[in-house]
């Protein structure tokens, strides 16, 4: 399953995936961001993929009936907020990093053009 077609927006208090299926979080259970990235998981992405149903293998959905039977592990809301602070750090710092080898490698490409510009033009062997 891609990003595609799972792709999720957060907006306070209610959790919304695309073909829209409205989730309301009882803030008294659980913290809204927790469950966003609950839902980005490896883990509830294949209990997601393994659940869809339909016609076409490649239109298979799911409904709020599958949604409601899924087991989800929900911590302390003390706990789910230490959890949901360190994976937002981690996601900063990935994106950052991702900033920072995309930029390398647009460097390398245009270096390795340099390279070769100045090999057809024979300034490499001067």
């Amino acid at each position: 399953m891609n990003e595609a077609e799972t792709r999720a927006e957060l907006i306070d208090p209610a959790l919304c995936c695309d073909l829209i299926m409205k989730m309301s979080i009882n803030p008294q259970w659980a913290e809204t961001k927790f469950i966003y990235w609950y839902f980005r998981t490896s883990k509830l992405r294949h209990l997601i993929s393994n659940s869809a149903q339909g016609a076409n293998p490649t239109m298979k959905k799911i409904n709020k009936a599958i949604v409601q039977n899924f087991t989800v592990f929900i911590p302390p809301i003390v706990e789910q907020k230490k959890i949901v602070e360190q994976i937002e750090e981690c996601y900063q710092k990935t994106q950052k990093l991702e900033t920072i080898y995309q930029r390398k490698l647009e460097a390398i490409a245009e270096l390795k053009q340099s390279i070769l510009e100045k090999a057809f033009t024979g300034q490499l062997s001067q």
